[in-house]
């Protein structure tokens, strides 16, 4: 018998937020720039003036955020990015 599946439920540090605005200067330019560069997006989910970004923790042991879910302010769809390393995304 498998054992019961855990699920854990990401945390919101930081709610979504245009990513013009200047307390977002901390996200690593290279997950923004995957999003606007995809090709496979609509048009207005590669605009950086409709992009919102929601940061996340997928474990409350983790000291700042691991997952930017990226949304369009226009037709509301979203991209996830997952962010490793020493990416500075602390709530602020």
């Amino acid at each position: 018998m498998r054992p019961e599946r855990i699920t854990k439920t990401p945390e919101v540090v930081r709610a979504s937020t245009p990513i013009t605005d200047p307390s977002m200067k901390d996200i690593p330019l290279a997950y923004l720039m995957a999003v606007k560069n995809n090709e496979n997006l609509d048009d207005c989910c590669r605009d950086f003036d409709n992009m919102h970004v929601e940061l996340q923790k997928t474990d409350p042991a983790l000291e700042s955020a691991n997952k930017l879910v990226v949304a369009c302010g226009q037709c509301g769809k979203k991209q996830t990015r997952f962010v490793g390393g020493s990416a500075n995304t602390k709530a602020g």
